[in-house]
Parts: structure tokens; sequence; C-alpha cells
């Protein structure tokens, strides 16, 4: 199979689109050896990138209009139906001409608008509608395919694929952040961009509320603002400023790894997710984990983990005050981690099989 992919996020963007971009790639020529793999760049590759890419056995091409809409579902069309390539691969934006597959990350900006900015409503609203060009529509969770479902009855999902764990994230050599000053297990993590959706505001509160959190065993906060924020209280302020708070932006990979091994609990109360990877993480690493009660986490995560109300600061503040006190729960029988394995097996049987002819889907 000849399959040109989306490589908007090939260099740079959010960590996650980074890392799914990759992982997906490099677990597709590791599975399909034969299959001829080019990614569609938005910008050449320096003399280093280029050999990163030979090195992987993966072309590549230049793409010219300025946003990822314009690019996939314009440029990648002309590209299939013009090149030799079997189908288009687009994230989130389908290609509109030719076979294409597209992998819609979430629906949220439908079922909760009001988590998310003017520009990015208007941004992310031809999402849906080049779906319908699809040959293939992917999604990550069996949650996140009802809820495209509920908001668009002409589309049905062809394929839940689900996410792994970066590899980079589980082969790093751990190395404690320098500029933290933080002893194992003497600090409470949360991991994420920070906006509305995250519930940072109300995260943050409840921490300082339970007590749990100090100077001497900080809140730590990795990851960049991102869109609509929250303002925080006084008390929280208060504890930014005598650091009981802590937030550290971006972090490398072997300190984010040193983060999750030696956290005292990993907290994300996410009002809602598509899939949610920090979390995943954190549990795969080793971490305690609390999370919102949401049907997305129960999805992924059953009983490995604790859940609390995402918006009851008093039930947030009790949930942390426990879980710092007591074991975390016995790893289930039977619990796999999702694989990107699994992801391109489940993708490349779509993209190939008779489910591939729009109008013939069924939920997997």
């Amino acid at each position: 199979m000849r399959v040109l992919f989306d490589g908007y996020y090939w260099f740079d963007g959010p960590p996650a689109g980074i890392v799914i971009t990759h992982e997906k790639i490099a677990a597709w020529r590791r599975e399909f050896p034969d299959d001829v793999l080019t990614v569609a760049l938005r910008r050449s590759p320096t003399p280093a990138e280029a050999a990163d890419l030979q090195r992987q056995g993966v072309r590549w091409i230049r793409t010219y209009l300025p946003t990822q809409p314009l690019k996939n579902m314009i440029e990648l069309s002309l590209r299939v139906r013009l090149g030799p390539y079997d189908m288009a691969w687009g994230s989130n934006y389908s290609p509109l001409l030719g076979k294409s597959a597209v992998f819609v990350h979430d629906a949220l900006f439908q079922s909760n608008p009001e988590w998310f900015t003017t520009i990015e409503r208007i941004y992310l609203s031809p999402i849906m509608i080049a779906a319908r060009a699809a040959s293939v529509l992917f999604v990550s969770s069996r949650t996140e395919a009802a809820r495209i479902a509920a908001h668009n009855p002409h589309l049905t999902p062809t394929a839940v694929t689900g996410f792994g764990v970066s590899h980079a994230l589980l082969d790093a050599i751990p190395a404690p952040p320098p500029a933290l000053d933080l002893r194992p297990g003497s600090f409470v993590l949360s991991v994420g961009r920070l906006n509305t959706r995250k519930n940072l505001a109300t995260t943050l509160s409840a921490a300082v509320r339970s007590g749990a959190i100090s100077p001497t065993r900080p809140f730590v906060v990795v990851g960049p603002a991102n869109g609509k924020a929250d303002q925080l209280d006084q008390r929280v302020l208060a504890a930014i400023d005598d650091g009981s708070i802590r937030y550290t932006g971006f972090v490398e990979t072997e300190h984010l790894a040193w983060l999750y091994r030696n956290t005292a609990l990993f907290v994300y109360l996410s009002l809602d997710e598509g899939y949610g990877l920090p979390p995943l993480e954190a549990l795969r690493l080793g971490a305690p984990v609390l999370v919102s009660e949401r049907p997305i986490f129960r999805e992924l995560l059953g009983e490995a983990v604790r859940y609390c109300d995402p918006t009851d600061v008093d039930a947030v503040a009790r949930a942390m005050t426990l879980c710092l006190s007591t074991d975390p729960p016995p790893m289930p029988p039977g619990f796999e981690f999702p694989s990107w394995e699994h992801m391109v097996h489940t993708m490349r049987e779509s993209m190939a099989g008779p489910k591939s002819v729009f109008g013939r889907r069924s939920t997997s």
C-alpha cells in the first residue's frame, strides 16, 4: 500500500500531536515494511532531518498552503489524485477528493463549545464537514465514536484505534528537572495543556483545601497555556507565591519520565477528553492516578485508578487526601495497555478492506 500521511505535526505543534504522528508511522514501518509511506511536511527538512526520514524508510513531500485544514482538504486531495498514492491519511481534516482516511480526535467543540474560543471553533468547524468525504473515519475511543455519531448523524466511525504510550517516554533515562528541587514521592503532579477543559482552577483549589500540598510537598503542573483559561482564586495564587504550586511549562522527555515515575500522585481532572494520554502515561510508568469520573477514563483505565467528580472541590480534596494516605488500586487481572501496533493494524485493515467504502461503516 502507498500511503500519503498528514505530517503537519512532524516537527512542531502540541506534544501529543507530535508523538502520535511519529509513533503511528514508526509502528506502520515496523509492522508493514513493504508499504511505501510518504509524509506531507509543512516545511522542507534540514539535511539532518532528511537523513533521519531516510533512515526510517519514510519519503517526504513539501506542502505550501498556510493552515492544516487547507493543506489536508486541498493539497493532499490533489496529491492523492495526481500522485502515486493509494490513499491519503489526514489528521482531523480529511482530503476532499480521492480515496482518503481521516482520524478525528474528538467532537468536544460540538458537545461543549463553551470550552473553546471563537477562533478555535471557527478553525475546528470544517472537521465534520470534510469527514463526509473520507473513505474511512477513525477515532481513538468508543466514547468518542458515540459523541461524534450523536452530533453528526450522517457520520459513523469505521474503527476505534486507541493510542499507545510514547516509546521515547518509556525508554528515557529518568532525570529530575534541575530547577525544581524535588525528592521522589514528595510532590503531586498534573500534566496537560492549561485551558478551561483541563479544569486546573478546581484541581488547584481542591489541592490547597485538602492541606495535602506545601512548599515541601508541592503540586507540580507541567504544560503550556492553551485556549480559554480559568481564573485562579486568592488561596491558589498565595500557594503559587509560596512554592506550594509550581508551574514548569514544557519539560524534556527524560524529566517528564522522572516526574511520572516519582510522583506521590498523578491528578488529571479534565472535564472531558476524546482520549487522554497523560493519565495513561502516568499509569504505565507506575504512578498512582486520580482522574475525573468520566466515561472515557472508565473505558481506558477501568479499575486501575481512582475517580472523583471533577466539579466538586470538596470531593476532589477528599479524593486527593485518600489517594495520598492509602495504597493505589491493584492492577486488575487482564488489564492491557493499548499499543501503536494495534492502532496501525486496525487502520490498515480498514483502509484496505471492504469497510473502506463510504456507506458500509460499522463501529468496531
